[in-house]
């Protein structure tokens, strides 16, 4: 037998090798193995809070923030947004690589400025929903002892 493709003429082949001898039988087909599929839920923490820092020498302003650790036993840390304004937007400021970490000190702040503050939880390069926002003004003046 002859095919012609695209103008060239090919010769069809036919190749038949003998099975292997059997060694068994199946009464039944083997059964495929079990599989299942699991889902969660990265929960983000339950409360956050955002307070002026102690005066510390050499340190112009800071805020600490915190948060309620996540009840998500897989997570891997937080990430920590902040905005000036209450709608946001929000951007990343701090990403911590621990899931019983708390707390983080934001040294980047201005004086007399409102910050606002949320947190999510991590899984490598998931995240969850926001914490509640916590907001906190910043004192006007220098920290001096």
């Amino acid at each position: 037998m002859r095919i012609r493709e695209l103008g060239f003429v090919v010769a069809a082949l036919s190749v038949t090798a003998p099975l292997p001898p059997a060694f068994g039988t199946f009464a039944t087909a083997p059964s495929p193995p079990a599989m299942s599929v699991s889902s969660a839920t990265l929960a983000a923490p339950a409360s956050a809070s955002a307070v002026n820092a102690s005066c510390v020498p050499g340190v112009s302003r800071s805020v600490s923030v915190s948060w309620s650790q996540t009840t998500s036993t897989f997570a891997d840390g937080y990430i920590v947004l902040r905005a000036t304004a209450a709608g946001g937007p929000y951007s990343s400021v701090a990403t911590i690589a621990s899931a019983t970490v708390v707390t983080w000190a934001d040294l980047n702040v201005a004086a007399s400025t409102t910050y606002y503050y949320r947190v999510q939880t991590t899984k490598l390069a998931w995240r969850s929903a926001d914490s509640p926002t916590a907001s906190v003004t910043t004192p006007s003046l220098l920290c001096v002892l």
